[in-house]
């Protein structure tokens, strides 16, 4: 492994505030590490930062805002078994290798069910 991949263990929460995205590659690299994730509501963040894998705060938010996304997330970020539930996410929903043969399996039943 490389020195600086190990940097990854030493990473509490990746906190993104961007005010525009689309599907953020950055937050599904945080997720493959298992790193949670606190992030602002904008575009299509919410299909990757649910409870499970972090926090999300209003894309117009304040300072009391992350304050208290902060705070709710700030124990969890630590826990091993959270870390964890956030690689899960990301292989279910993000991991190419995963999604891939979840279409192949679809497509493959739809092609079965024209053919009868």
């Amino acid at each position: 492994m490389l020195p600086s991949m190990n940097v990854r263990y030493r990473v509490d929460l990746f906190i993104n505030t961007s005010s525009t995205e689309g599907l953020p590659v950055s937050i599904m690299e945080a997720m493959s590490f298992g790193i949670p994730i606190m992030a602002t509501d904008v575009g299509g963040t919410s299909e990757l930062v649910t409870d499970e894998t972090g926090v999300l705060i209003p894309g117009n938010c304040s300072p009391e805002d992350v304050s208290e996304a902060l705070n709710s997330i700030s124990k969890r970020s630590r826990s091993t078994d959270f870390r964890n539930q956030v690689r899960n996410a990301w292989k279910s929903k993000v991991n190419p290798q995963e999604n891939f043969t979840h279409f192949a399996e679809q497509l493959n039943a739809i092609s079965e069910q024209k053919s009868k």
